[in-house]
């Protein structure tokens, strides 16, 4: 507000003020002495100029520290600083220990691409695909998760009883990528033909034969029909 300007009271009325102004609404600036100013301002000008007056006004906020293996995403924060949007993370390729019900099995493994969704701070779903290669870009083709704990119709992860993190930070997406490799898995939402392109009955089986090679084999992942850029319409 300008100098000696203590309040501005913006009136529209239904009746137009009897007929006298059209489309205008009336602008009363009272001033610190207890003058009143009206004026009859047409609407669309004043919605301009009330736009015009936030353009100086824009907050930024720090992103913070980003998970490891951050790819791409948009996000937004809220007034009290809560996240959310869509964040993109990979994993690289690995051998790593995966827990089939009660056995434990050193299993290769291969690059992931993660799609988390937040809200306010929480992780709405999460979508996980295998990727081939290490140089990836917007057309970059998506893959079946050939493990288990992800729904091969949609690509979502099932996190079970686990209790996700809130996401203040960015980087405690790197909990969540974690929590996947470390979660039980089981045979819920393992197809054969489909989750890998090794016909075994169960993921009991395809992780014994995981066991016994050093890398995973790109050629068994099976597409699933979108690429990255899919994730970020």
């Amino acid at each position: 507000m300008s100098d000696g300007v203590i309040k501005t009271i913006i009136t529209l009325d239904e009746d137009q003020f009897s007929g006298r102004y059209s489309n205008a609404a009336k602008v009363d600036i009272i001033k610190k002495n207890g003058t009143i100013s009206t004026k009859y301002v047409d609407v669309g000008a004043l919605v301009q100029a009330l736009l015009d007056s936030k353009k100086g006004e824009i907050q930024y906020h720090r992103i913070g520290a980003l998970p490891q293996g951050f790819y791409d995403g948009m996000i937004l924060r809220d007034d009290q600083g809560k996240i959310s949007g869509k964040i993109l993370v990979t994993a690289s390729k690995r051998k790593t220990l995966i827990m089939f019900e009660n056995t434990r099995y050193e299993a290769c493994c291969p690059a992931f691409l993660f799609s988390f969704t937040l809200a306010k701070g929480r992780i709405g779903n999460t979508k996980v695909f295998a990727i081939k290669g290490t140089n990836w870009n917007q057309d970059t083709k998506l893959y079946n998760c050939p493990l288990g704990n992800v729904n091969t119709y949609d690509n979502r992860v099932c996190w079970g009883s686990n209790s996700l993190p809130s996401i203040d930070s960015l980087h405690k997406l790197d909990v969540a990528v974690s929590m996947f490799y470390d979660s039980p898995y089981n045979n819920d939402h393992f197809r054969p033909g489909v989750s890998i392109k090794w016909k075994c009955d169960n993921l009991r089986e395809v992780l014994k034969r995981l066991e016994k090679l050093k890398e995973f084999p790109e050629r068994l992942l099976v597409p699933s029909g979108i690429t990255i850029k899919d994730l970020l319409r």
